[in-house]
């Protein structure tokens, strides 16, 4: 099985030995880069392996985050599979979903591309004043600290017996942060 995760294990220079070392690896990522040309205002490459100082921020930007990671993800099946190890099946998060997705037949590399770009470009687009965080507690704990924030705050899911996702205004999460801090909850 493989699985291809969603925003938030992307990093500045992910890739870049395999680029500089794997020709398979380095021809997909190219393929995708041109593919992506339509659809991005920076190259993937620019983005991926930033070497200007001014541009190291894209990789955390919704709009590239998403492309780069499908792209990473993508090449790195692509090199997986030319040393005979392929997947029964697949199974993603996110933007990971699209990859798996494609790697899986649904969609063609340039359609999966052209629905990655749009959909990090209007997810990018949305203001919003909303965090999200893990707590390491039972549900019933958090769901009675998130009590006195019911109206900005909620759970979000239920991940496991002590872990639980909130979600919610940025503000009243700092607030709630700092009680579950007072109480040692992670």
């Amino acid at each position: 099985a493989f699985l291809f995760t969603g925003q938030s294990s992307q990093y500045l220079n992910m890739g870049k030995s395999l680029y500089h070392s794997e020709s398979v690896f380095r021809d997909s990522i190219d393929r995708c880069s041109a593919l992506l040309a339509d659809f991005m205002d920076e190259a993937l490459l620019d983005v991926l392996f930033a070497e200007d100082s001014n541009k190291s921020h894209l990789i955390d930007d919704t709009k590239y985050t998403q492309p780069c990671l499908f792209s990473i993800e993508y090449s790195l099946c692509k090199l997986w599979e030319s040393w005979g190890v392929t997947p029964s099946i697949v199974v993603g998060h996110s933007a990971g979903e699209i990859a798996a997705a494609c790697v899986a037949g649904v969609f063609s590399l340039q359609d999966a591309l052209k629905l990655v770009a749009n959909r990090a470009r209007l997810m990018a687009s949305v203001h919003t004043d909303g965090s999200m965080a893990v707590v390491y507690a039972t549900e019933m704990v958090v769901a009675a600290m998130v009590q006195e924030f019911k109206r900005d705050i909620s759970l979000a899911a239920i991940n496991g017996p002590r872990l639980v996702t909130i979600s919610g205004k940025s503000a009243q999460m700092e607030r709630i942060f700092k009680k579950l801090t007072s109480q040692k909850i992670r």
